[in-house]
C-alpha cells in the first residue's frame, strides 16, 4: 500500500514506508522514552501529542534534504510510516515511526518506534527510558532495569517480547543507541 496525502508534506512524507499492517492486541510492557521532560509510549503516543509539545516532524525528500512534514498530511488506513525524526527547534532528537489504524491527518498517528542514535546526531542529554538518564544507562544498569534484557551476539542489548522490543547499542560502555519498538504483524 502506498502512502498519499496532500499539501506541504506530500513531497516529505512520500520518501516514508508505509505497509499494510494486521491487528495485533498488545501484551508485554512499553517502557516510556522522554525528550525533554516529554513521555513518548510506543503504541500509545500521538504524533499530535508531540506537536502540542513545540517538536515539529521531519523527513528527508527526494532530493534527500531535510524538512517539516505538515502535520495535516493524510496517512492511508492501516499504514506503517518510517524515515521520520522528531525534531525541536529545528534539530533531530530522534527517528519515529508512526502508524495509523484509520486514514487520519499526520497528527492523529501513533509513534510504533522511537529511537535515539548518537550515529545520528541526537543527544542524548535530557533523554531518559523509562525514568533512566540515557547518559547513565550502562549496560548492568539496563540488564538490571529491563528484565529479560540480553546481551545478542551482535553485542547489541535486547529484549524482543512478543508485542514490544528495547534494544541499546554500546560502544566501549557508552550507549550510543536506544531503540523502543512496538512489534507489528505485516501482511504481504
Amino acid at each position: 500500500v502506498q502512502g498519499t496525502m496532500s499539501g506541504a508534506g506530500k513531497s516529505l512524507l512520500c520518501a516514508a514506508l508505509c505497509l499494510a499492517l494486521a491487528g495485533c492486541t498488545p501484551a508485554g510492557e512499553a517502557y516510556p522514552v522522554s525528550l525533554g521532560g516529554v513521555n513518548i509510549t510506543v503504541g500509545e503516543t500521538t504524533v499530535g501529542a508531540l506537536l502540542d509539545a513545540g517538536y515539529t516532524i521531519r523527513a528527508l525528500d527526494e532530493n534527500g534534504v531535510m524538512g517539516d512534514v505538515d502535520a495535516a498530511a493524510q496517512l492511508n488506513a492501516n499504514s506503517y510510516y518510517s524515515g521520520l525524526y522528531l525534531a525541536k527547534d529545528g534539530v533531530n532528537c530522534a527517528g519515529l515511526e508512526v502508524t495509523a489504524d484509520e486514514a487520519v491527518p499526520l497528527s492523529g498517528g501513533t509513534v510504533a518506534r522511537v529511537y535515539v542514535a548518537a550515529a545520528e546526531g541526537h543527544t542524548l542529554e535530557g533523554a531518559a527510558f523509562d525514568g533512566v538518564a540515557l547518559t547513565g544507562l550502562t549496560p548492568d544498569v539496563l540488564t538490571q532495569h529491563v528484565e529479560g534484557c540480553r546481551q545478542a551476539e551482535n553485542g547489541a542489548y535486547e529484549l524482543a517480547g512478543r508485542d514490544y522490543t528495547v534494544r541499546a547499542g554500546y560502544e566501549n560502555g557508552q550507549l550510543v543507541l536506544l531503540d523502543m519498538s512496538r512489534n507489528y504483524a505485516v501482511n504481504g
